[in-house]
């Protein structure tokens, strides 16, 4: 059964959740951007999955030093995106939660644009992205992205995933998997809804395509969307992708 549209005028809270594992040499550069739109949500829910390399305790110096954070937490769970995400939506009071990735960063305007989206009945959605990189090719990856999950419904994590609160509880929030998570939760919400699109651009890290090589990451992630379809557990996908990453 789906959940009643909310049709009450005023502005839904908003929590976010931020998984982070092992990010130290770009956690500072975060959080510099990330207190620019802080300010506009109710809550923040920072999960660390037990990083080795300083990466919570660099959070937790650098949140005491900001006299802004009292509608900040920070906490830590076992390691794993989906576990990570889960543990942080518990804690959340907001009316819906935004699934943010470390390495992107929401529009001036994100939050209110996902207000207005709430308002207007979205039960769940995402923002189109854009990749922090120059060269012409990024530009081809970003409309693929796009397209395919304004076709599909399907929604990667770094397309700032937002969700009413209720709705997250209802469809039992993110599969626990080591991959796909992302995935599988757009399957789960798919079933209440299409994913509503905002066409404001999220930018996004391009470091996975300038690591790996842009064609060798397009055919990677290709050969494991098309495992994952075809039913082979994620257990075993993410066996095979952490050997090539």
């Amino acid at each position: 059964m789906k959940p009643a549209v909310n049709t009450n005028a005023r502005l839904p809270t908003i929590s976010i959740v931020i998984p982070v594992y092992n990010e130290i040499k770009s956690i500072e550069k975060f959080i510099n951007n990330f207190f620019s739109i802080a300010e506009d949500v109710d809550q923040v829910v920072i999960v660390d999955g037990m990083s080795s390399d300083g990466t919570y305790d660099k959070l937790k110096s650098m949140l005491a030093a900001r006299p802004d954070n009292h509608h900040i937490c920070l906490l830590q769970s076992e390691p794993g995106r989906a576990r990570q995400m889960n543990v942080g939506a518990e804690k959340c009071s907001g009316d819906a939660i935004v699934f943010l990735h470390v390495d992107t960063t929401l529009p001036g305007d994100g939050i209110a644009l996902i207000q207005e989206k709430l308002n207007d009945g979205a039960y769940w959605g995402r923002f189109d992205v854009r990749l922090d990189a120059e060269p012409v090719m990024y530009r081809v990856i970003e409309t693929m992205m796009n397209w395919r999950s304004a076709c599909t419904s399907i929604v990667t994590g770094d397309q700032a995933i937002f969700i009413r609160t209720d709705v997250f509880k209802m469809i039992g929030g993110f599969p626990v998997i080591p991959l796909m998570e992302d995935i599988a939760i757009s399957d789960r919400l798919k079933t209440v809804a299409a994913a509503k699109r905002i066409k404001s651009r999220v930018l996004t890290s391009a470091r996975r395509w300038q690591a790996q090589g842009v064609w060798s990451t397009i055919l990677l992630m290709s050969v494991f969307r098309l495992g994952y379809w075809f039913g082979i557990k994620p257990e075993r996908l993410a066996r095979w992708y952490y050997k090539t990453s």
